[in-house]
Formats: C-alpha cells, structure tokens, sequence
C-alpha cells in the first residue's frame, strides 16, 4: 500500500510540473510591456502592442509609433507610422530598408529576449534587449 501511494503521489508530481503554463512567442504578441536594454528595467520605456500597430513610449515622455508586420509567431518587421509621427531621415531611410526586423528568443516566464536588426546603407546593426510582459 506504501508503494501504491508513492508512485500515485510521483504521478501527480510529474503531472503538475508538466501541466506549468510555458510562455510562447505568442504571448508577446500583444500587450503592454517594459522594454529595456538589460534585464533589470530600471528607466525602461513602456511599449503598448496591438495585432498590427506598436506604440513605445520612452522613460522621457517621447513617443513612437510603428506599423507591425508579423513574419511568423516569433519574428515580425516594425515601420514606423508617418501618420502618427513626423518622421525624421532616419526614420524614413529605415522604411526605405524594409524596416526594422524584430526576432523573439527564448521567454522566461513574464520576459522575452529580442534582438532587432536596422540594414543601413554600408552596414547591418544589431541590437539585443528584453520585453516584460506587464499586461
């Protein structure tokens, strides 16, 4: 009888473990959420998505606003949204380009790395960072 409820009991365990809500791409999808360099969050900028649209408000009050085009659950490209915002040379150059590309990595619970890629004139920038999902 010992042995009955040990085993039921390490059932239940497996079961509970594996039945933990994992975090996907398509949690990030939309939201609102901190963005930031590094994991820590400290002046953070807040970014508000939608299905289609991506509003990212700085820790100064400066906002911005992008167009989304999702290229499959964990990557999508952003231009920004000359409807909304004035934009500047850099800004239409980065329309020009094809945007900005936006690839998901590994989620850890409520925080999703990132890493964004800007194709210049003569040179490829790449840029890492880390949302948190805060609703």
């Amino acid at each position: 009888m010992k042995t009955f409820i040990y085993v039921f009991l390490c059932v239940l365990v497996v079961n509970l473990i594996s039945c933990d809500k994992k975090t996907a791409c398509t949690d990030f999808k939309t939201g609102t959420f901190l963005i930031s360099k590094d994991s820590l969050f400290e002046n953070a900028a807040t970014l508000i998505k939608t299905k289609t649209s991506q509003q990212q408000i700085s820790s100064k009050g400066d906002t911005l606003f992008a167009n989304v085009k999702w290229l499959n659950d964990c990557s999508y490209t952003l231009t920004f949204d000359k409807n909304k915002m004035h934009l500047t040379p850099f800004h239409i150059n980065i329309n020009t380009r094809g945007g900005i590309l936006v690839e998901f990595g590994i989620p850890h619970g409520d925080i999703m790395p990132y890493i964004s890629v800007i194709k210049g004139e003569t040179k490829t920038e790449t840029f890492n960072g880390y949302l948190k999902k805060i609703k």
